[in-house]
């Protein structure tokens, strides 16, 4: 079974809001992190390392949307 268009193009938007997840948190880790260190506020670190358990989470969304998006196979239809 092949995807109509439509469905296609939000497979695609799916996919690229879950990779930009995963980026913005990693952009949020480096820039917690540099602002911490050069602050010395242990608080700001910490943050970092919350950023740290939503890069994770990122992570997991992306790798089930890939799944999800997978065509169906004959053990799956």
């Amino acid at each position: 079974m092949q995807a109509k268009p439509d469905q296609s193009a939000a497979s695609g938007r799916v996919l690229g809001a879950a990779r930009l997840s995963v980026f913005a948190a990693v952009a949020l880790i480096v820039i917690k992190s540099i602002a911490g260190l050069a602050s010395g506020s242990l608080a700001v670190l910490a943050e970092a390392a919350h950023s740290g358990t939503d890069l994770a989470a990122a992570l997991l969304t992306f790798a089930i949307v890939r799944v999800a998006l997978r065509p169906p196979d004959d053990d799956h239809p």
